[in-house]
């Protein structure tokens, strides 16, 4: 009978990352760690992603504070160079904000306009409520 499937995941930061799977706790210390589960690199990668690299729109992580070293020989998909401190401090949230679109704001009552957040337009029965009344 066969184990489950294991491969070498590399923790890029200096710090042990923590990943929860299945309610169990799996530690990853700095650099590489032999025979992770492959679920649990996988989760890994969703749970430690570098923030502001991921596409609001296709969920995709551009990149992950871990990556999975693939056997010799084979074509290395997952970048496990090292992280500086500069690569870690880009964002503090998770979305990559270049995906998306720049609000139209009209004056200083930074009022966004329907064009830009789409939906149906106004009925032309029901007047404009603005902040100048």
């Amino acid at each position: 009978m066969l184990g489950p499937a294991v491969c070498t995941l590399v923790n890029r930061t200096s710090d042990d990352l923590e990943v929860i799977w299945d309610g169990q706790p799996f530690i990853l210390h700095p650099g590489v760690n032999e025979n992770v589960p492959q679920v649990v690199a996988l989760f890994a990668k969703r749970q430690h992603p570098v923030m502001g690299t991921e596409n609001p729109y296709s969920w995709d992580i551009i990149d992950c504070k871990v990556g999975i070293k693939v056997a010799k020989g084979d074509t290395q998909k997952d970048d496990i160079s090292k992280l500086t401190a500069a690569d870690l401090n880009k964002s503090v949230e998770r979305l990559d904000r270049t995906h998306l679109p720049a609000a139209s704001v009209e004056d200083s009552g930074m009022r966004i306009s329907r064009a830009s957040i789409g939906g149906p337009k106004p009925s032309p029965h029901v007047s404009n409520i603005t902040s100048e009344q």
